[in-house]
């Protein structure tokens, strides 16, 4: 794919984190459009300033593997709209141990059955016609509650499913690392169940983000939003091998055609040199604060605040409160995060944008 960019022609800026949008009228939000975006090089802190007709937002979601919101808040703070982020989760389907999250469309794909300590496929109880199939919205919540009333461990029980769905689990992208692993251990998958739980502790912005049009513009001038950045569509493909391509193939399609085409109509806009300079100096503060909390920290902090099951999975107002003081309480100590290197500086940065997304989730679930 790299190789592919760079034959096109493609600049391509690495080992940079971006922290913010650059605006014509320096100011957050803007009244004018976005012409850019400033940030740095995590190696050597270098600036990195990037000057363009149009942006687009394709950076993804907030989840468990250290997504944090970047792009979403971002544009949030440069005056775009959000819809549906109340509907995101704050949790996920895991292995338990060391085997990691568990790709459920590939598992459903291939017939998995869930199972309790009992034996028993459960979601007979909490989802009849499609089972195993359910969305993962209903699967997590289904092993969560089997937990909760003692019907745990949970399994996957993948033993029916035949030599040929077998091979391709251990063949595909998205498992193959995972099934080395168990059967370096010893499992066999045709003969042992593999225990899941609900894991907590983190937000998956995985119903809502930045909105958008059919042509993937934002409510800011030169700002256009692709893929989990602008939000998942309900569509068919979700509960068995798709649930990305609608949006990978459509929105990334559009977003390039449409964008290009607002760049070469309008040109560039000015840069605001005041704001650069501010933002600039802005970045490094981490590591000038010598008494500031570790931004490693701060997250446990964070995780262990939304992990119970009344805040993460089955959420009523009164937790909603208590997340919401909790997260302000944590995002008020942002400002005074320390950090030893660049790659911290670039966590402290992760973690203002990870605060303001679950702020914004808690505020507008309380208000729903």
């Amino acid at each position: 794919f790299k190789k592919r960019l760079l034959e096109k022609g493609v600049k391509l800026i690495e080992k940079t984190m971006i922290t913010e949008l650059l605006t014509s009228d320096g100011v957050f939000p803007t009244k004018e459009r976005v012409c850019g975006a400033i940030g740095f090089n995590i190696n050597d802190g270098s600036p990195v300033i990037v000057h363009v007709g149009a942006v687009v937002i394709a950076t993804g979601a907030t989840g468990l593997f250290d997504q944090s919101g970047d792009g979403i808040a971002q544009a949030l703070r440069a005056g775009a709209e959000a819809m549906n982020i109340e509907f995101s989760r704050s949790w996920g389907v895991g292995f338990v141990g060391k085997y990691g999250g568990i790709h459920l469309n590939t598992w459903q794909r291939l017939g998995m059955y869930l199972r309790n300590a009992k034996g028993e496929r459960f979601m007979q109880r909490y989802e009849p016609e499609q089972m195993e199939r359910a969305y993962r919205k209903q699967l997590g919540p289904a092993i969560a509650m089997e937990y909760l009333e003692g019907r745990g461990p949970v399994y996957v029980d993948v033993t029916h499913i035949g030599s040929d769905n077998l091979n391709k689990l251990r063949t595909l992208f998205t498992t193959r690392d995972q099934i080395k692993a168990m059967e370096k251990d010893g499992l066999d998958l045709s003969k042992d169940k593999i225990q899941v739980h609900t894991v907590t502790g983190h937000i998956n912005i995985d119903r809502g983000g930045i909105k958008h049009n059919l042509y993937c513009e934002t409510a800011v001038p030169g700002l256009f939003v692709a893929g989990e950045a602008g939000g998942y569509p309900v569509h068919g493909t979700y509960s068995v091998g798709g649930v990305n391509l609608a949006t990978c193939c459509i929105e990334g399609y559009r977003s390039g055609e449409y964008s290009s085409k607002y760049a070469r109509e309008l040109g560039l806009a000015p840069i605001n040199k005041v704001q650069t300079e501010s933002l600039i100096s802005q970045t490094s503060l981490p590591l000038k604060n010598k008494k500031g909390k570790n931004p490693d920290i701060l997250r446990e902090e964070f995780c262990s605040l939304i992990s119970p099951a009344n805040i993460s999975i089955f959420r009523t107002g009164k937790s909603l409160k208590k997340a919401l003081k909790g997260i302000k309480e944590l995002r008020d100590e942002t400002s005074n995060l320390k950090a030893k290197d660049w790659l911290e500086v670039m966590k402290a940065h992760k973690m203002k944008n990870l605060l303001l997304c679950a702020e914004i989730i808690f505020s507008v679930g309380l208000m729903r």
